[in-house]
């Protein structure tokens, strides 16, 4: 299809012809920026280059979701990076694994000792007998409850790690411990 200056107006009128697979319009304004449809799908916006030789297409997204000025900047920020000799797609897995990460990270910090500990003697479970691992449990009860005994009112007192399970587990480092150690 011949290239055309987008307008809101043609991006919103685009169709693809019920016997296509897809159909495509360009950007005669902007290198590279094209709308793509389906006949049962919403179309989106594309960005289509050659990179090294060979085409390369990325989704930008729904024109619901991308204003038509943006995604123009967004497909000359995709050209730059092949002028610069980077393929964009390297560039969006890149930033999807980091986004991954990061977000595997801040879970993670989220966490607190309790959340950890209690995976953590449960899968030592297998390998304990059932004092050693009642003794894991004891160590991190919080006390303050009625004795179990039978007669006794004294409160139970709190395992000597209890201090440390409601922390986040990003909060227990060395000066924690060492706090903890001396007192």
């Amino acid at each position: 299809m011949a290239k055309v200056i987008f307008t809101g107006a043609k991006v919103s009128k685009f169709k693809c012809p019920s016997e296509k697979g897809q159909a495509f319009m360009w950007d005669s304004t902007t290198k590279g920026l094209g709308l793509r449809a389906t006949p049962s799908g919403k179309p989106s916006y594309v960005f289509q280059a050659l990179y090294q030789g060979k085409d390369v297409r990325l989704t930008i997204g729904s024109p619901d979701s991308w204003a038509l000025p943006q995604a123009q900047e967004k497909a000359r920020e995709l050209q730059r990076n092949i002028d610069e000799g980077k393929d964009p797609r390297d560039l969006k897995r890149d930033a999807l694994a980091a986004q991954v990460q990061s977000d595997a990270l801040n879970k993670a910090g989220n966490l607190t000792v309790q959340e950890v500990w209690t995976v953590y003697i449960e899968q030592r479970r297998s390998y304990w007998g059932p004092l050693h691992y009642q003794d894991h449990i004891n160590k991190t009860k919080t006390g303050g409850l009625p004795s179990a005994k039978r007669g006794d009112k004294r409160l139970t007192t709190a395992g000597p790690l209890a201090t440390f399970m409601p922390l986040p587990l990003k909060d227990l480092d060395q000066a924690t411990i060492e706090a903890w150690a001396v007192k």
